[in-house]
């Protein structure tokens, strides 16, 4: 009657898929509780605990189980066919993923688990020591693997020592990195008489100090020094002597030029005025010769014109600044169809040797009147 009561109180947990074997040791535990010996109510019990994917999987042993040993039969095939193969439980000692935030004693109970039923070796110690910090590692390299489980406890020391050295490091870096700025100095104060190493104090504090959890390639240190001494700025390559103004060959031989117009112009009002004829050529300057007058050119507002010297030329004035005063007749000129100018009304010319009449109106404007 009582072991009918502990069956009914008995409540396994869902299989393990993933832990297999640490799921039966559990369930042997709970049978030993219950004083649940019977092979068949041990085959229920583990029939009924298994999920979809894993009685899917054991269709064929859950059809036709054995006339004897049932329990047994299936425990065998399920650690078969969740658990680890002894080729797989070593491929994944070899490939340990590192400590991480775990303590020493949690990794080394991981590794023994999938070590199990072989004793440790010296590749099992190398495997071990290879997941810790190099400063942890260092002292554990001459510690006694005969019992693991004092191993374990001496390495979580040395864990947590580390880690306390560690943050307190950590703090006392934040609180010179962010303390304020001092206002003001004791000249009182002796300087302190240790010899210097030769660099500054951000250097010696910041670099020159070694840490516990950092290992430092000398050789790579030494290239990366060789490297930076080397560093030297590109120099600066000139393509051109930015001082030399080049023009138009042509405009020293040009009898004829446009001058530029530098003042305000109205839209669509050409730049250039002319053609001018030209008096005397200079490196710099130009006589132009504007509506009768000479004027004094800079060679950068010319260009040249060239000209049909079969066609009649016509030589244009200078055109009228800003607004005609009121009392005085406005300038104009009407074009003809040939291209010619004539003069208004009550202008008075001239003509000169080539024919045509160089006339000047009462605002003091000159223009030429072809005949």
């Amino acid at each position: 009657m009582d072991a009918e009561m502990n069956a009914v109180a008995l409540k396994l947990p869902t299989f393990w898929t993933s832990q297999p074997a640490v799921w039966f040791v559990q369930t042997e535990a709970q049978f030993s509780i219950r004083r649940i010996t019977d092979d068949l109510t041990k085959y229920h019990y583990l029939v009924a605990s298994l999920d979809q994917e894993s009685a899917s999987r054991l269709l064929d042993v859950l059809d036709s189980p054995p006339d004897t040993g049932k329990y047994i039969h299936l425990r065998e095939r399920l650690l078969k066919t969740f658990g680890l193969s002894r080729r797989e439980r070593a491929a994944r000692l070899l490939d340990m993923p590192g400590l991480g935030d775990r303590k020493p004693s949690v990794l080394l109970s991981e590794m023994r688990a999938l070590a199990t039923g072989h004793t440790c070796c010296m590749l099992f110690e190398e495997i071990f020591l290879r997941q810790l910090p190099d400063d942890v590692r260092l002292q554990l390299a001459h510690a006694d693997f005969t019992d693991l489980d004092k191993l374990g406890e001496y390495a979580d020391e040395i864990w947590q020592t580390r880690s306390q050295r560690l943050a307190i490091d950590s703090v006392k870096r934040s609180k010179s990195k962010f303390a304020p700025p001092r206002t003001s100095f004791d000249t009182t104060k002796q300087t302190n008489e240790t010899p210097s190493s030769g660099w500054c104090y951000y250097h010696e504090t910041e670099f020159m100090t070694s840490q516990l959890n950092t290992v430092v390639d000398h050789t790579l240190l030494k290239k990366l020094r060789e490297k930076v001494g080397k560093l030297a700025p590109v120099p600066t390559h000139y393509h051109g002597n930015d001082n030399i103004v080049r023009h138009n060959k042509e405009l020293f031989k040009a009898d004829f030029v446009f001058v530029r117009r530098d003042t305000y112009r109205k839209a669509l009002q050409p730049p250039y005025e002319g053609p001018y004829k030209v008096v005397k050529y200079g490196p710099k300057f130009f006589e132009v010769n504007i509506g009768n007058k000479v004027d004094l050119v800079s060679i950068d507002r010319l260009k040249v014109a060239h000209v049909d010297k079969e066609q009649q030329l016509i030589l244009y004035g200078r055109r009228p600044r800003g607004r005609p005063p009121k009392d005085k007749p406005n300038y104009a000129t009407q074009k003809s169809t040939q291209g010619s100018f004539i003069d208004s009304t009550d202008a008075d010319g001239c003509c000169d040797a080539t024919g045509g009449c160089v006339a000047e109106d009462n605002g003091g404007h000159a223009f030429r009147r072809i005949s």
